[in-house]
C-alpha cells in the first residue's frame, strides 16, 4: 500500500463526508459515513421543514 497524503485526504473529507478515507483505502468506512452524512442532512431537513 502507497502512502497517502493526509492533507488530500482532509480536503477530500471536507467536500465529501467519507471521501477522504476512501481515498486511504477505507472503502466500507468511507461509503457508511457517506451514506449517514446523507440520511442525517435528509432527515434535518425533514424535521425543519
Amino acid at each position: 500500500m502507497a502512502d497517502k497524503n493526509m492533507a488530500l485526504a482532509l480536503i477530500f473529507s471536507f467536500l465529501i463526508t467519507g471521501a477522504g478515507n476512501i481515498y486511504n483505502g477505507l472503502e466500507k468506512r468511507g461509503l457508511v459515513e457517506f451514506f449517514v452524512g446523507i440520511f442525517l442532512t435528509g432527515s434535518s431537513w425533514f424535521f425543519l421543514a
